[in-house]
């Protein structure tokens, strides 16, 4: 959730990409992402931070997929593979 709200992407969206992702995929072809990090979700974004460094689409897009690489790896992984 707390990924959800910094971000402003959809929670089902950011479900759908951890659910699917490949971790040692290419980040811009991940299963759900070019959906979770549309145009709407970056205006979404952009009213809550009018000053953000984020300052274009392509930056932000670029934050949310490594964003998203880190969540996933520090995150969802560990919890994954313990034994």
């Amino acid at each position: 959730q707390e990924f959800v709200d910094k971000y402003k992407v959809d929670y089902n969206d950011l479900r759908y990409v951890i659910n699917n992702y490949v971790s040692d995929g290419d980040s811009t072809r991940q299963k759900g992402m070019a959906e979770m990090i549309d145009k709407e979700a970056y205006k979404k974004f952009k009213d809550a931070y009018p000053d953000t460094e984020l300052k274009t689409l392509l930056k932000w897009k670029h934050k949310i997929r490594q964003e998203v690489d880190t969540f996933y790896s520090e995150k969802i992984k560990p919890l994954m593979y313990t034994e």
